[in-house]
């Protein structure tokens, strides 16, 4: 099992790593800085995730700080027979603190399964961005919808209410994920979801893309399809058109 902690703390510069610790395969990177905001590239040694692995990540947001976290690669769900990797993801997100949480895709790979469960804390006054994206399988390929089972589960709550929960359920086997109602010829699908940027949102729709948004009982909710996970990661910037971290990501 693999596992990464990071907590931040307010530093005289601004945001500062305050403690990290992890395991193979993780690493991470020194912050780099856009104003006072760190943002911190999470890392893998290993190609991807195979039969029984297990990954744990915890994030602490501390209060007042703001910290942009993505991922070095996209991740890779390799074959896993009869078995399944997982992944878990816990982040709380203190008082008047910003998080940018924004993961590479997921590519699983033909004969693969694997579950992901996302749970995210808010303090009043946070402000959250997060995202979660799937690619189809490996189309250059053929291996589109070869997979076994791909489930994934978000979590959002406030002041531990629960105010946002989303469940997918992936079975090719049992349905045809190109249909009308899934993926409507596709490749790739995603969401993003956005609390304490309702006066930066800005829905917009762009050629080649299929999305809608939302709203839970709080926070914006987006959801959108296309044909490629890079055209996706831009599409979510783009809702945020006035941020002055987003453009450096």
């Amino acid at each position: 099992m693999g596992s990464l902690y990071l907590s931040t703390r307010r530093g005289a510069a601004g945001t500062e790593i305050d403690n990290v610790r992890f395991t193979a395969p993780f690493k991470l990177t020194s912050p780099f800085y856009i104003g006072t905001t760190a943002e911190i590239m999470i890392m893998q040694a290993s190609a991807g995730l195979l039969k029984g692995d297990e990954h744990e990540i915890e994030i602490s947001v501390s209060p007042g700080t703001s910290a942009v976290i993505t991922e070095q690669s996209y991740t890779k769900i390799f074959k896993t027979d009869d078995g399944y990797a997982s992944k878990r993801v816990r982040i709380s997100v203190g008082k008047d603190a910003v998080l940018y949480y924004l993961p590479c895709p997921s590519i699983p790979f033909s004969g693969s399964s694997f579950s992901s469960l996302t749970e995210i804390e808010l303090a009043p006054g946070s402000r959250l961005m997060f995202w979660d994206i799937l690619a189809g399988g490996r189309v250059g390929m053929d291996e589109l919808f070869r997979f076994n089972r791909y489930c994934s589960s978000t979590r959002v709550r406030l002041n531990g209410k629960l105010v946002y929960a989303d469940s997918s359920r992936l079975v090719p086997a049992e349905h045809d994920l190109s249909s009308i109602g899934c993926l409507e010829g596709c490749t790739h699908m995603g969401t993003a979801y956005f609390y304490g940027f309702e006066n930066d949102f800005e829905f917009n729709e762009t050629d080649g893309i299929i999305s809608a948004y939302t709203k839970p009982a709080e926070g914006i909710l987006v959801r959108a399809l296309a044909d490629s996970g890079d055209k996706l990661t831009a599409y979510f910037k783009s809702l945020l058109p006035h941020s002055e971290i987003l453009p450096h990501i």
